[in-house]
């Protein structure tokens, strides 16, 4: 049975919309949350020269290939253990921990997948292609048909991020052995028809790795020129309302975008999470062009995101795209600039860079948040998102002091509940004295994705370069980068 879309019409109306965060399936879904600006905090800090280690969330830290006396009590404690680290934001010491319990257990199907997590996480795709594949081997063998779809799931993200056709013995087989019923089977089995043999987000040949300048919306105070709209063009159509969105896995278009654009995409829906439901459709777009840069066969998701059509804009550009092109999205003046994603880095000759390393996981792209020595948090820097600061409620009960969970559930509307963050790290800064607006809706919450979110209150100032080959956003002042005409 099909999963149609849960369309609230409240959310045209609303001045919050759906983030473009989080999904349960392969990707992530919405446009950009159409919220008031909160200008909240201090402008950050720079952070001391040296931070104190962190400490484990579990007693023994990252030891956790520690042998004991009953193997299957050992295998869940691990798999428990090495979980706890990711959950709780520890990054440094799940990636340690995962590695090294999936050598130890080396035929844990559930350890294997954990290790390609930490692979993507770190850039190393290649890698995390080869332990998906042995996860989908070991989950076969065990009949667990759940971890042989995450398994080519994952798989998929690592072909993607390297560019490598995804359609190939493997992916044949074990497609034949997965139910086909499955929502996530039956996207990745399109995607896997479609692309064929043909390299995903395939750079075109006329691209020469020099900065260009693409067409933004300009006029102040809407919610289009506050999250930097693009002008795109998908296959060869004008696209005028096309958002870049951190908080997105993949690119999504309205219905009506992509059957302007002849996008071809499948029949069956599959569900998607983020501040509001929707459901998607797989579908590959055959160009897309980004100012003088030109990607091809660009895997894309069809839907119609309450907040992406109350924007009135046609496409959200997700992280996956962002492996292959790097953005620098000029706030102060207005301005989005694009070039390849594996090309140099740009000359940092304008103000001191503050710099928020990136952990690349398969559904988000997080930074590690800090508050105090043992108290982390996982930081999705969203460019999705005008409304300001949102946190979890699961997070805040364990790190704030004194939060207690609202008893409404509204998503769309809530009131100032006055939370604030004395101190967060990231990167080589602090904020201080931090607002958040509210906690995230239970349905993302479920997901366990993220702690804190950030948008348009933490960007407003800055040029923000998302470099996602090198994990890391840039922000800095000074005049805009320069332009290749």
């Amino acid at each position: 049975m099909d999963v149609e879309c849960e369309n609230k019409p409240a959310a045209a109306k609303t001045k919050i919309g759906a983030g473009l965060l989080g999904l349960a399936l392969v990707c992530a879904a919405g446009c950009g949350r159409a919220g008031d600006r909160v200008e909240s905090g201090q402008r950050p800090r720079s952070a001391p020269a040296s931070v104190e280690s962190e400490t484990s969330p579990s007693a023994s830290g990252p030891a956790v290939c520690q042998e004991t006396t009953n193997l299957g009590e050992a295998k869940d404690e691990l798999l428990a253990r090495v979980r706890l680290l990711r959950n709780h934001g520890h990054f440094d010491e799940f990636v340690e921990a995962a590695l090294a319990a999936a050598d130890a257990r080396s035929n844990s199907a559930a350890l294997q997948l954990l290790k390609t997590e930490a692979l993507l996480a770190l850039g190393r795709s290649e890698e995390a292609e080869a332990a998906a594949e042995r996860a989908a081997a070991l989950a076969l063998e065990g009949a667990n048909l759940d971890l042989s779809v995450q398994a080519l799931k994952l798989w998929v993200v690592a072909r993607f991020r390297r560019q490598q056709p995804i359609k190939n013995p493997f992916s044949d087989a074990l497609l034949s052995k997965l139910p086909p019923s499955d929502p996530a089977v039956e996207m990745l089995r399109f995607w896997c028809d479609s692309l064929g043999r043909a390299a995903p987000f395939r750079i075109g040949p006329r691209a020469d790795g020099k900065i260009t300048e693409i067409p933004a919306r300009s006029s102040s105070g809407s919610v289009s020129a506050d999250l930097n709209a693009i002008e795109v063009r998908a296959n060869g159509v004008s696209m005028p309302l096309a958002f870049i969105d951190t908080g997105a896995q993949h690119t999504l278009m309205t219905v009506e975008a992509a059957r302007a654009a002849g996008v071809k995409f499948g029949s069956r829906h599959a569900q998607l999470i983020g501040f509001a439901k929707m459901a998607a459709r797989a579908g590959l777009l055959t160009t897309l062009e980004l100012g003088g840069l030109t990607l091809e066969n660009v895997p894309v998701l069809v839907g119609d995101s309450a907040p992406l059509l109350a924007t009135k804009g046609q496409m959200a550009l997700g992280t996956e795209l962002m492996h292959h092109v790097r953005f620098t999205l000029d706030y102060p003046h207005r301005r989005v600039f694009v070039d390849r994603g594996d090309g140099p880095p740009p000359v940092e000759d304008r103000q001191p860079v503050w710099q928020i390393p990136l952990w690349t996981f398969p559904q988000a792209c997080l930074a590690q948040g800090r508050l105090a020595p043992g108290i982390m948090a996982r930081v999705l820097v969203d460019t999705g998102d005008r409304a300001g600061t949102f946190v979890s409620a699961r997070w805040a009960r364990r790190s704030l002091p004194g939060f207690e969970r609202p008893d409404s559930n509204l998503i769309f509307k809530y009131k100032q509940r006055n939370i604030m963050l004395d101190e967060l790290g990231l990167g080589n800064q602090f904020l201080y004295d931090w607002s958040v607006v509210d906690t995230m809706p239970k349905e993302l919450e479920r997901l366990d994705i993220v702690d804190v979110l950030m948008g348009h209150d933490l960007l407003w100032p800055y040029q923000v370069t998302i470099d996602l080959g090198r994990r890391v956003l840039l922000l800095q002042g000074g005049p805009p980068p320069a332009v290749h005409n």
